[in-house]
């Protein structure tokens, strides 16, 4: 972009000399040799008017690219600069003065006239060696432009300053010390244009002294304008009468104090910049860089590749960069390209002491503006920690996929925008699917079991209404060959700015074969519960056939009665005693009934049961084979009507197990201090009840307190331990808890809490 600009601005100053050029040579045109002064006391002569346009018009063919015009035009202003010099050099004239405009040109009141001066004839001759060398490519070559560019400026420049201070236009030593002022332009604006034109080179002419463009826009003008600005103050000193020795002091005063500041001025620039200059090339020099040519070879080698690699400039220096460090791409080798225009890569490369390294290599060719071979910038950056931790990466990721696929999990993402589905790796083979059948949200749909696809999809529904995180959701899906499997899903949702779902990853995990060891644990669970009551009824059969006998034996009593008054033919106490047998018979029947529901296998069936009755059958039960006046008993129940949701056999169960034990802990102690307290006790939700049974024996050892609900130990000798664990067992499947402690007055209480209501639990 800098280059394009230059180039415009040398075009639009070649444009403007070439104007001037034609404007002198309209005015001799038309005769009017004023113009060709532009108001000064010396015209510009035809034939340097001529030189500056040919001149001007080969600059911009150069700028073109046709080099073959601009070489034809640059012999006219060679010729010009050459018949000038030469007729002064010889003191000879060969007529070439009046070539143009004769006429006008023998009207001049000069010493030569129709001669160009010195002035624009050297700067003619340096302009025109200039152009020709600025079409040539190299360095050097621009270099050389920007000496003569430079030159040609300053030798123009001080003519024209000189021109104020000349004396009458017929002196013929005008000639060599002064430019008229379209001269002056011309030459000064086309030396701007050639400097311009090559100005990628021509500062580099002055680096090694730390000077730049802007130095030398500020000094050369100086240079040129300080020594005629102190002659013309002498001059005017001179003229007010002061004497010519103390007049040529000041000169040399003005002069020294001048090129002083400017010294000063130059010198604290310059090395401003030359610290600025150093400090980025240490930056530069500490990155790893390299320099090379098209072939490979190491041009330069910064200070940061000796410390990435080991090797020093010297060891690297023409040797081949891929064939020093071994270069190879994780696929293979690498191949230089000199053609190439630039490139990235990761390469593996190894330094001076044998070691390995990843790299990230970037290339860029750059193309020497006026021709020259193209180099290459390569900078390197270590990527040995990237590359490292990539890997890693992909081994935990390797090792989560054997980890999903032993575990059966697998992730889906569906993409709500485009309704693409993406499957991790291993997640279809598990479900019997191959990779890429399951595209989109209505293929995925299809494999849900129609029995729980209205729920599953009203379940994610609702999450994405109300913009939920995460939603989760069971279901069976449905393999390709008919199978079922039960899958536990957990998805994350993500939604735009709008509250739009744009994204869901679910996680699913098989179950199927956890369903299944989880419903044959039930179902041996339920076979111990079931062994365990009928193990407690066989320990409680003779109490309970004493609690049958005795109304059996009062309905025999009663019915006996009854046919001995009606064989004596009293009839009046007969319905008393029919009363009296049924009622024990109805006794009998409901102590049939607990033992019959007690022992059954029916399935659980949780409903609502008043607390009261659940109490009174299960005391029934359990005090049977002790009898109820072995121990002092009380139930303490707020509202014995209140109803549970339980199974009623199950807590049953629990509660025959707790009143048993209470009753066997306190078989050691004195009749008179056996006391039992069940309460029922509204918990502060009044979503719950809490049930306890306290009693007054020994109460539990630390030790039993820490293992109380641990299956298979007992505190009791002989026993199998696994009462409590099925009662703790049965309480939180209840959504419930059991605990147990001591009385701080003796004694044990056990406590647990039910539901009074559905779907209470969490």
């Amino acid at each position: 972009m800098a280059t394009e600009a230059q180039d415009k601005a040398a075009v639009a100053l070649c444009v403007i000399g070439g104007t001037c050029a034609l404007f002198v040579l309209a005015a001799w045109a038309m005769n009017v040799t004023s113009l060709a002064a532009l108001g000064g006391p010396y015209p510009t002569q035809p034939l340097s008017a001529l030189g500056y346009l040919c001149l001007s018009v080969a600059m911009l063919a150069a700028l073109r690219g046709n080099a073959r015009l601009a070489a034809a035009l640059l012999i006219v202003p060679l010729l010009v600069a050459a018949t000038t010099l030469l007729q002064d050099a010889t003191g000879t004239s060969i007529g070439a003065d009046s070539w143009l405009f004769p006429t006008g040109v023998a009207e001049q009141q000069l010493a030569t006239p129709g001669r160009p001066t010195i002035a624009v004839a050297v700067t003619l001759l340096f302009l025109s060696a200039g152009l020709l060398l600025a079409m040539r490519p190299g360095l050097r070559a621009g270099q050389a432009v920007a000496a003569l560019a430079i030159a040609a400026f300053g030798t123009i420049a001080v003519a024209g300053a000189a021109m104020p201070l000349s004396g009458p236009v017929s002196d013929p030593v005008l000639r060599y010390v002064a430019a008229p002022l379209p001269a002056l332009i011309c030459g000064a604006v086309l030396s701007v244009a050639l400097l311009g034109w090559r100005g990628s080179v021509w500062e580099g002419l002055f680096s090694g002294l730390g000077m730049d463009r802007t130095i030398l826009q500020v000094v050369l003008p100086l240079l040129v304008v300080t020594p005629v600005a102190t002659e013309w103050v002498e001059e005017r000193v001179k003229s007010l009468g002061v004497d010519s020795s103390i007049s040529g002091a000041l000169e040399t005063a003005l002069n020294i104090a001048a090129m002083a500041a400017l010294l000063i001025w130059v010198t604290s620039r310059a090395s401003r910049e030359q610290r600025a200059r150093r400090a980025l090339t240490r930056a530069l020099d500490s990155a790893p860089i390299a320099l090379t040519d098209t072939s490979g070879a190491v041009i330069h080698w910064s200070m940061g590749c000796e410390q990435l690699y080991g090797w020093t400039q010297q060891e690297a220096r023409g040797r081949q960069k891929h064939d020093l460090l071994g270069s190879r791409a994780a696929e293979g080798t690498v191949d230089w390209d000199p053609d190439a225009e630039g490139w990235e890569e990761e390469l593996i490369e190894r330094r001076r002491d044998g070691s390995t390294l990843n790299v990230l290599e970037r290339a860029r060719r750059l193309e020497p503006r006026h021709g020259g071979e193209p180099i290459y910038v390569l900078s390197m950056t270590d990527i040995s920690a990237r590359t490292e931790a990539e890997a890693a990466l992909k081994a935990s990721e390797a090792r989560l996929m054997l980890a999903m696929e032993a575990s059966d999990i697998g992730i889906l993402e569906w993409d709500a925008v485009t309704g693409r589905f993406t499957e991790s790796t291993g997640s279809c083979p598990t479900l019997g699917v191959e990779r890429g059948t399951m595209a989109d949200l209505g293929s995925w749909r299809e494999h849900v079991d129609p029995a729980d696809r209205a729920r599953v999809f009203e379940t994610i529904n609702a999450a994405i209404a109300r913009q939920a995180p995460r939603v989760r959701f069971r279901y069976r899906f449905i393999t390709p060959d008919g199978g079922r499997r039960m899958l536990e899903s957990s998805a994350a949702c993500f939604y735009d700015a709008d509250g739009k779902l744009t994204r869901m990853i679910s996680l699913y995990i098989d179950v199927t074969e956890r369903e299944e060891w989880q419903s044959r644990l039930a179902q041996l669970q339920e076979e111990v519960m079931h062994v365990s009551r009928l193990s407690a009824m066989g320990e409680m059969a003779s109490g309970l056939a004493h609690e049958l006998n005795q109304p059996l034996t009062a309905v025999v009593n009663f019915l006996g009665t009854a046919k001995v008054l009606r064989s004596a033919g009293d009839d009046s106490k007969i319905d008393d005693l029919l009363a009296g047998a049924s009622q024990q018979a109805l006794r009998a029947g409901q102590i049939i009934r607990r033992l019959r529901t007690f022992v059954s296998r029916g399935t659980v069936q949780e409903e609502l049961t008043p607390v009261g009755e659940l109490i009174g059958d299960s005391v029934a039960l359990a005090l049977a084979s002790r009898g109820r006046n072995d121990v002092d008993l009380r139930v303490e129940a707020d509202d014995p009507d209140l109803r549970v949701f339980a199974d009623r056999v199950q807590i049953q169960q629990v509660l025959v197990n707790l009143l048993r034990n209470a009753a066997e802990a306190m078989g050691e102690m004195p009749q008179e201090e056996r006391r039992i307290v069940v309460s029922a006790q509204p918990e502060a939700d009044a979503e719950r009840l809490a049930i306890a049974v306290r009693d007054t024996g020994p109460g539990l050892s630390p030790e039993m307190l820490d293992r109380l609900f641990t299956p298979f130990v007992s505190g009791k000798e002989g026993g199998m331990g696994v009462g409590l664990s099925i009662c703790k067992r049965i309480v939180e499947a209840h959504g419930g808890t059991l605990t147990a402690e001591n009385n701080e007055d003796g004694g044990a209480t056990f406590r647990f809490t039910l539901r009074t209501r559905p779907g209470g639990q969490e």
